[in-house]
C-alpha cells in the first residue's frame, strides 16, 4: 500500500490551484487560527494620505485602509495598527466580525483582508526591477487586486494544503474552519497545477511521466467562476489513486491512453459543470465581490493531448435602468433590478432585457466591447420614427441595432394602456420552499441565507439555484437545481460529522497531554517527539528531542516558544515553524519521567528540579536557558509550579503547600496538607482554591486567599491511587485521574459528584463546559460533569492515552498512532 503521508501529498498536489502559473513549492506548514470576537458595530473608515508611500527598496506592506476591529500581532506584542503603519515579514494581521484592513505592495497591488480573518505577512522584497510578496491565509477571506506581473515578479497567497500563485488578477480566497477553500475569480483566470509537483514525482516515484504532460491535465477557469476544494474531495480521489497504483501502472512509461485512463477516472468524482454565461458579479466593489457566491464550479480535466487555449481578453459591462424598479435580465438569466455590472468575453455576444413594473420591456442585442455602459431609460419621451406608421396610434414595437461603441440609451416608444406588453421572453415566476433537520441549520440559496430550518425563494421558471443547508457538526449539503412550476418542497436531513481529520503521527505512541494555545495543539510523544497540529487536523511539524520513555511528558506554550523536558533536555522550539531555539543538557535531579514542566511566566522562565527551582535566562540569544539564579526547596518537590496573586505555588515532598516570593526568591507562606509527595502534576488553581493529589491518592483542597485546608479526600478507601496529572475542573467540581479511574469530586466539599469511572485511558478534560473522557474501547465519551450522564460519544477505534484539548468548538485528540479534528456540536449543541 502506498504510504498514508505520500498519498496525502499527491492527492494535494492533483487538487489544489495556482492561479495562471504553475509554481512548484510546498505550502508553508505554519498556521494559526483564533477567531476574533468583535463588536458589531462598524467604525467610521479611515484613509490614508497621498504621501504614506513605500520606498524604492522596501521589506514592509503599508496600512493604507482601515476600519472595525484590526489587531497586529509582531515582535512588539498585540495592538491595533494605524494608516500608515508598516507591516513587517513575520508579522499578523486578525480582523474582528467588523473589521478589515488593506495592504499596499509597492506598486504590485492591494490586499484587503475582510473580517474574521488571520493574514501573516511572509515575504515582502519590493525593488525597483522585481517585486516578490507572499502571505499566509489562516482563516477567513481576502480580496486582491494584482497588476500584470513582470517575470521578476511574484505574489502568493498560502493556504492550508496550497499555495496561490497569483499573475493579474482580481481574485477572492476564503480558507474556513472545515479545512474547505474556495477562490473566487472576478477578472482574469486560474489554472489549476499542484505545488511542489516536481518534488512531488520524484520523491514518490509512483508516476514515471513528464511533468508537462500531468500540467495539460489541470483546468482553466475563467473569469466568474469559483472553485471549492475539501477533505471529501481528497478522500475519494486518494482510493482512485490507490486503486491506480496497486493496478501496476506505475512502474512503466506511461502512454498517453493510461492518461486518458486516470482522468477518466477522476473525472468522475471531479467534474465540471456548465454555469450561463455570464455569471453577474460586480467587480468594482470588492464588498460585493464577497458577498456574491457564484455557483460552485467542480473543476474537470482535459486531456493531456489537447494544447491549452489563449487566456481571452475581458471586459466589463454596466447596465442600469430607470425606473430603478426595472428588472434586468442578461443572457436570459436575472441579474437584479435597477443596476447590474457583469464580465465578459470580449467580442462575445450579450442580451440585455429591461422589463419596467407596469410590464414594458427594453431589449438589445450587442457585442462586448471595451468597458463601457449601457441605459435603459423607460421615463425618457419617445421618438417616434419617421417611417412608423402606428405613431398616432401610440402602438409601437422597438427593434434597434447599437453599436459596441457604448455607452447608450435606449428609450421606450409610447405604448397604449391596454396593449399587452409583456414579453414572452419574461420568465413566470415560481416559489421553492425548502425545509432543513436540525431546525437551526442555517439556509441559503444563492449565497443569501434565508433563515434557520427552513427557506422560500421566489425565482423565475427555469432559473438555476445553488442551495446549501449547513450546521456546525454536521456535512454541509449542497444541490444546483432548476425552479419550475411542478418542484415539490425540498427537505434535507444533515448527516452528523463528528470526525472531522485523522492525521497519522509518525513518532508513536502519543502520551501526555495536548496543549493549546487557541490556534494549534501541540503534543508530544514516549519518544520524546514534539509535534503540532492546527485546526483541520494537519501536522504543521514534528521536532525530535533527546527525551526517552517519557511516560506523561507534556508540552508548555508560551509567546512563541514550546517548552519540553523530559529525562534528557529542555527543549525551546519555535511554535511556528518547529526549530529549535535552545537546549539544555539535564543533569542529576533535573531529569524527570512523569511529566514534569517548566514554568514560563513574565519575565521568568523557571527549571524545577527535586530540591530547587532553577532561574534560566528567558531572552533570545546564545545565552537562552543558562542558568542564572535558584531557590532551594526545604524538603524537595516533584511538583510541576503554578502561578496565583503573583506568587509561585507547589507543595513539598511533606505535604506543605508553598508559597514563593519570584523576587525575593523566600517562602512566604507554608500549609500543612495530608497530600505528601505529589509527582509530576502542578497545582490546580481556580479562582483562590488550589487542588492537588499525593502519591497515595489523597487530594486536597486550599483556600489560598485565607490560607486554610478546605476538604481533604482519599480516592480509595483502602491502598493507594497515583495520580501523575493536573486536576481540571468545571462549574462545581473537579476532576482527577489515576490508574485507570475517573474521580469526580464537588469543589465545595470534596465528595463525589458521581461514582468513579473505570476504564479510562487518558487525563480528563473540561471543553467548553463539558466533559471528555478517553475509554479503553477506543471511543471517547461526552459526559455531563454534574451527572456523569452520557451525552455522546466520538468513535475512533484507536487507543488514546492522552488528554485532549479544546480549539475553539473543535477538540483535538490523539490516539497512540493518529491525531484527530473531532466536531462535537452536533451533540453537545
Amino acid at each position: 500500500m502506498m504510504d498514508s503521508s505520500i498519498k496525502f501529498e499527491i492527492i494535494f498536489s492533483l487538487l489544489f490551484v495556482f492561479f495562471l502559473s504553475s509554481c512548484g513549492r510546498q505550502a508553508d506548514e505554519k498556521t494559526t487560527e483564533p477567531r476574533v470576537n468583535a463588536a458589531d458595530e462598524a467604525a467610521v473608515p479611515k484613509t490614508a494620505s497621498s504621501d504614506l508611500t513605500p520606498s524604492a527598496e522596501s521589506f514592509q506592506a503599508l496600512v493604507t485602509f482601515l476600519t472595525g476591529e484590526v489587531v497586529l500581532s509582531g515582535s512588539e506584542g498585540d495592538r491595533e495598527p494605524e494608516i500608515g503603519d508598516f507591516i513587517n515579514i513575520g508579522d499578523e494581521l486578525k480582523t474582528g466580525t467588523d473589521g478589515y484592513v488593506e495592504l499596499q505592495f509597492g506598486n504590485l497591488g492591494v490586499l484587503r483582508i475582510q473580517s474574521n480573518s488571520l493574514y501573516r505577512l511572509d515575504t515582502a522584497d519590493l525593488k525597483e526591477d522585481s517585486e516578490q510578496v507572499s502571505g499566509f491565509l489562516g482563516f477567513g477571506s481576502i480580496i486582491a487586486k494584482i497588476r500584470h506581473l513582470t517575470n521578476q515578479d511574484g505574489f502568493e497567497v498560502n493556504v492550508p494544503g496550497a499555495v496561490c500563485a497569483v499573475r493579474g488578477t482580481e481574485f477572492l480566497i476564503r480558507a474556513d474552519d472545515r479545512g474547505s477553500v474556495t477562490i473566487a475569480v472576478a477578472d482574469g483566470a486560474v489554472s489549476v497545477s499542484p505545488p511542489s509537483m516536481a518534488e512531488v514525482v520524484s520523491d514518490t516515484g509512483i508516476f514515471n511521466i513528464n511533468l508537462t504532460d500531468i500540467r495539460n491535465l489541470m483546468p482553466l477557469v475563467t473569469a466568474d467562476k469559483e472553485i471549492v476544494i475539501t477533505s471529501d474531495t481528497l478522500a475519494e480521489v486518494e482510493q482512485v489513486l490507490t486503486d491506480y497504483q496497486n493496478s501496476g501502472n506505475n512502474n512503466s512509461e506511461i502512454e498517453d491512453s493510461q492518461l486518458k485512463e486516470l482522468e477518466s477516472r477522476i473525472r468522475g468524482i471531479v467534474t465540471e459543470v456548465p454555469l450561463p454565461d455570464p455569471v453577474a458579479i460586480e467587480v468594482v466593489n470588492a464588498d460585493v465581490l464577497e458577498a456574491e457566491t457564484p455557483d460552485i464550479l467542480a473543476v474537470g480535466y482535459k486531456s493531456g493531448g489537447e494544447e491549452s487555449s489563449a487566456l481571452p481578453e475581458f471586459v466589463t459591462l454596466s447596465v442600469t435602468a430607470d425606473p430603478p424598479e426595472t428588472s434586468l435580465y442578461i443572457n436570459n438569466r436575472p441579474a437584479g433590478q435597477g443596476a447590474a455590472s457583469i464580465v465578459l468575453v470580449k467580442g462575445s455576444e450579450v442580451s440585455i432585457l429591461g422589463v419596467s413594473p407596469d410590464g414594458r420591456r427594453l431589449e438589445k442585442v450587442l457585442t462586448a466591447g471595451s468597458e463601457s455602459q449601457v441605459n435603459l431609460d423607460f421615463e425618457e419621451p419617445p421618438i417616434p420614427s419617421e417611417n412608423d406608421d402606428n405613431a398616432e396610434s401610440g402602438a409601437a414595437a422597438i427593434e434597434t441595432q447599437v453599436s459596441a461603441v457604448l455607452p447608450a440609451t435606449l428609450s421606450p416608444v409610447a405604448i397604449s394602456p391596454a396593449a399587452d406588453t409583456r414579453s414572452d421572453n419574461v420568465p413566470d415566476k415560481v416559489v421553492f420552499q425548502i425545509t432543513a433537520e436540525p431546525s437551526d441549520a442555517a439556509v441559503f440559496i444563492n449565497g443569501s441565507r434565508l433563515g434557520s430550518g427552513s427557506g422560500e425563494y421566489e425565482g423565475d421558471t427555469g432559473e438555476r439555484l445553488l442551495l446549501k443547508v449547513e450546521r456546525p457538526g454536521y456535512e454541509d449539503f449542497t444541490r444546483t437545481v432548476s425552479l419550475s412550476a411542478q418542484a415539490p418542497p425540498l427537505h434535507v436531513t444533515l448527516e452528523p460529522r463528528p470526525i472531522l481529520r485523522k492525521s497519522r503521527i509518525n513518532a508513536v505512541p502519543a502520551v501526555g497531554s495536548l496543549v493549546s494555545n487557541g490556534t494549534v495543539a501541540i503534543g508530544a510523544t514516549g519518544g520524546g517527539t514534539v509535534y503540532a497540529v492546527d485546526r483541520n487536523g494537519r501536522i504543521l511539524w514534528t521536532r525530535a528531542t533527546r527525551n526517552r520513555n517519557a511516560e506523561n511528558v507534556t508540552p508548555v506554550i508560551s509567546g512563541n516558544r514550546v517548552y519540553l523536558i523530559g529525562n534528557a533536555e529542555l527543549a525551546i522550539i519555535n511554535i511556528s515553524d518547529g526549530s529549535i531555539l535552545a537546549r539544555r543538557e539535564l543533569t542529576g535531579d533535573q531529569a524527570n519521567l512523569f511529566g514534569r514542566r517548566v514554568l514560563a511566566w513574565n519575565k521568568y522562565l523557571i527549571l524545577p528540579s527535586d530540591s530547587a527551582l532553577i532561574y534560566l535566562n528567558p531572552n533570545n540569544g546564545p545565552e537562552t536557558g543558562k542558568i542564572v539564579d535558584s531557590i532551594n526547596i526545604p524538603g524537595g518537590s516533584r511538583m510541576t509550579p503554578a502561578v496565583w496573586n503573583n506568587q509561585i505555588i507547589l507543595a513539598d515532598q511533606r505535604g506543605s503547600l508553598l508559597y514563593i516570593d519570584p523576587v525575593s526568591k523566600s517562602v512566604t507562606r507554608s500549609i500543612s496538607t495530608a497530600s505528601s509527595q505529589p509527582i509530576g502534576q502542578a497545582p490546580a488553581i481556580r479562582g483562590n482554591i488550589a487542588v492537588f493529589s499525593g502519591r497515595r491518592g489523597n487530594v486536597t483542597a486550599v483556600n489560598l486567599h485565607q490560607g486554610e485546608v478546605i476538604w481533604d479526600h482519599k480516592l480509595k478507601e483502602s491502598g493507594s491511587v497515583r495520580v501523575h496529572t493536573d486536576a481540571v475542573f468545571s462549574n462545581n467540581g473537579v476532576f482527577l485521574y489515576g490508574d485507570g479511574v475517573l474521580y469526580a469530586l464537588n469543589l465545595r466539599n470534596g465528595e463525589n459528584l458521581f461514582p468513579p469511572v473505570s476504564a479510562v485511558s487518558a487525563p480528563p478534560q473540561i471543553i467548553n463546559g463539558v466533559l471528555y473522557l478517553c475509554r479503553d474501547d477506543g471511543t471517547i465519551s461526552i459526559l455531563n460533569p454534574d451527572s456523569g450522564a452520557q451525552i455522546g460519544e466520538f468513535q475512533l477505534g484507536e487507543f488514546s492515552r492522552v488528554r485532549p484539548v479544546g480549539l475553539g468548538p473543535l477538540v483535538v485528540a490523539a490516539g497512540e498512532e493518529n491525531v484527530y479534528v473531532l466536531d462535537p456540536r452536533s451533540m453537545t449543541d
